[in-house]
């Protein structure tokens, strides 16, 4: 489950952004590389509009306070898509992807389909030309 003011599954998350382009970011507080790549992020999503491209931002911290501070630090607070995932070990998303590292990013088509499972970072510009080829 993912966790803002609400419980929320990946699955209904992904429904929720059918016919979008959907780059979803694992980080967390403690994670410097995480953190290097928020700049770079920040301006990925300048580059592609809403309406074609949602980034979600989960957090695996098991520190929720820590969370709270990182995301407002990192100007998340608020944001639409940053979540925090309790029982990240025990997680379908954990287990699917097989996500032992951060940062990881996972992008997925218009339809909810993985297009990569291991993106590149934002700060690489493969990661933009992954978007672009696949819009």
């Amino acid at each position: 489950n993912l966790v803002d003011d609400r419980a929320l599954t990946f699955d209904e998350l992904l429904s929720q952004q059918k016919g979008k382009l959907v780059l979803v970011d694992f980080w967390a507080s403690w994670c410097a590389p995480c953190r290097q790549e928020m700049p770079q992020m920040k301006k990925l999503k300048t580059q592609f509009d809403p309406a074609i491209l949602q980034v979600v931002e989960i957090s695996i911290d098991k520190d929720y306070a820590a969370w709270e501070r990182a995301a407002q630090l990192e100007n998340l607070s608020g944001a639409l898509h940053s979540y925090i995932i309790s029982n990240w070990e025990q997680s379908n998303l954990y287990k699917n992807y097989k996500i032992k590292t951060i940062p990881r990013y996972l992008l997925f088509d218009q339809a909810g389909k993985i297009i990569d499972a291991d993106a590149p970072r934002p700060s690489e510009e493969a990661l933009a030309q992954l978007i672009k080829t696949n819009l």
